[in-house]
This record gives C-alpha cells, structure tokens and sequence, in this order.
C-alpha cells in the first residue's frame, strides 16, 4: 500500500510538474505578440542605377522589428512561413527589373518595360510565400535601369511582409525558454 502511494505521489508530483512548465509556457506567450509584419513604401522616385538593394524611406509598421528600411533587408526574427508581397510603379517611360532575393538567392521577380500602350507608367506587383529560418534574410534587389515613380504622398512602391505561422523550432524555442524562466530572450520585439 505505502509503495502505491509512492508511486501515485511522484505521479502527482511529475504532473504538477509538467503543468507548471505548460503554465509557464502559456504566460509567456500571452506577453509576446507572436506576429511578424511589416509595410515600407518609398516617399520619391528610384534611379539609383540598380545593381543593390532597394532602400525604403518609411515605413507604416514593423512589428518583431525585422525590417530594416534603411538598408531595406529584413531579417526573420522568427522561423516559420511568410508571405511577402512587393508592387511599385515604373517611371515615365522607363523600365523595372527588381527581385526578391532569399539569403541573396532569387526567388521571384518583377520586370516591367513596355510603356507604348499605357500611357508611359505602369504598376507591376509580385506575391511569394516562402519558408524562413530565423535570420535568414530577404531582399527587395534593383538590377541595372531600374526607375520607379513615387511622390511624398503617393506611395506607389510598397513592400509588405507577414510571418503566417511561426515554425516547429520556434515555437519549440518560446517552451524551452518558459520552462528554463527565461521569458525575456526568444520571440520577437513589439515595435
């Protein structure tokens, strides 16, 4: 008798246990916002030549902090599925050759040069979703002759990105964190 209430002690005791880290767990998500977006646009045209990365002059939300406009590269700060989606309009009578590259891998792309029908300006967009470690990095990339038309009030040129579902491995990373106390270090930051 005493060893089965032994035993059903340390099954309680491995219960209360593993219900505490499941707490613990589940109050450290409710403090993270678990989202990753973000929304550059630019504010005056691009005719920097091509042959870098598009820079961004603002942007309308961050959150998890990922993007950086000035240097327009986003670093996932979570693992998981994004989907990205990039528009611009092209400058009078000039073209648009830009791609999304993926750690400097390109993976969609958006090219634009017949302005005889369309009265001299065009909008051209591409949509991609693509699986992300955390701190891979993705890229708006101009090429060579790249002109895009945007105004302080009209901003054509937009990048938007948006985390869909946080990968395996991060959310495996937010437990580890909860069951070691550690609250604080992984997930993203509220911008």
């Amino acid at each position: 008798m005493d060893s089965q209430n032994d035993d059903r002690g340390k099954e309680m005791d491995e219960l209360r246990t593993r219900m505490m880290k499941e707490n613990a767990f589940l109050k450290s998500l409710a403090g993270k916002p678990l989202s990753v977006y973000f929304d550059a646009y630019r504010t005056k045209a691009y005719d920097g030549g091509g042959e870098e990365n598009l820079t961004f002059n603002g942007v309308s939300c961050n959150v998890g902090g990922g993007l950086d406009a000035e240097t327009g590269i986003f670093i996932a700060p979570l693992g998981g599925s994004y989907i990205f989606i990039f528009h611009v309009a092209t400058h009078d009578n000039k073209k648009a050759l830009l791609s999304i590259r993926h750690n400097g891998e390109e993976v969609a792309s958006i090219f634009d040069q017949n302005h005889k029908d369309n009265h001299k300006n065009s909008m051209a967009g591409t949509t991609i979703l693509l699986d992300l470690k955390k701190g891979d990095e993705v890229v708006v990339y101009a090429y060579t002759g790249t002109w895009l038309a945007d105004f302080p009030m009209n901003h054509y040129t937009h990048w938007v990105g948006l985390l869909l579902k946080p990968s395996e491995e991060s959310i495996q990373s937010f437990r580890d964190a909860a069951e070691e106390g550690n609250f604080e270090e992984e997930g993203v930051e509220a911008n």
